[in-house]
């Protein structure tokens, strides 16, 4: 079974080093160009199932890279992580409006992008399996078993007598002090 390609636009050889040796290790097959030229060259050579993409780079800006790999055949639905330096607000919100997947501020947890990566891949062969096309994703760690949380009220909390298991965020079929925030990503993540 052939490895998973990823193409890394990455104008930093130690970022770019870095990226390459945590996908290979977790076993993807990452590719690396340095500019936008050289990426979108490398685009029409071999599509890859993901590209992780720089916004600060020496020749193209990463957003108009973005722009031209959507225009390209065969590319409009390919998912895109930026990852950069650039962590404004208003800069993570153009990124996401022109439709990447995700938007990743330098400096950057490799482990985490790769997890990123993995989810979003996972997703993208979701939405492709119906047209029986199927993205390979290295398997991963087995899941977790979540307990399910339900809200009976706005403000309901567990009684004080005892404490909830520490692995567990709903005790007694009731929320225990989660914001709405952490509610709805405990929702995402443990879907009852």
């Amino acid at each position: 079974m052939s490895k998973t390609r990823i193409l890394i636009v990455e104008d930093e050889p130690g970022i770019a080093d870095t990226l390459q040796y945590a996908l290979r290790t977790d076993g993807f097959e990452p590719l690396w160009c340095s500019t936008g030229e050289e990426a979108l060259r490398c685009m029409t050579e071999q599509a890859p199932a993901l590209v992780i993409l720089d916004v600060g780079l020496p020749d193209i800006m990463g957003f108009e890279v973005f722009k031209r790999l959507r225009a390209m055949s065969g590319c409009a639905d390919l998912p895109v992580v930026f990852l950069t330096a650039r962590s404004d607000e208003i800069d993570r919100v153009v990124g996401l409006e022109l439709g990447a997947d995700d938007y990743v501020a330098k400096p950057f947890s490799p482990r985490e992008l790769v997890a990123r990566v993995r989810s979003i891949l996972r997703r993208a062969s979701k939405n492709v399996a119906s047209a029986s096309a199927t993205v390979a994703v290295p398997p991963t760690a087995p899941a977790v078993r979540c307990a399910p949380i339900t809200r009976t009220s706005p403000r309901s909390k567990p009684p004080r007598s005892r404490k909830p298991p520490a692995s567990c965020s709903s005790w007694s079929g009731s929320l225990t002090g989660l914001i709405s925030a952490e509610f709805i990503q405990h929702k995402s993540i443990c879907p009852s």
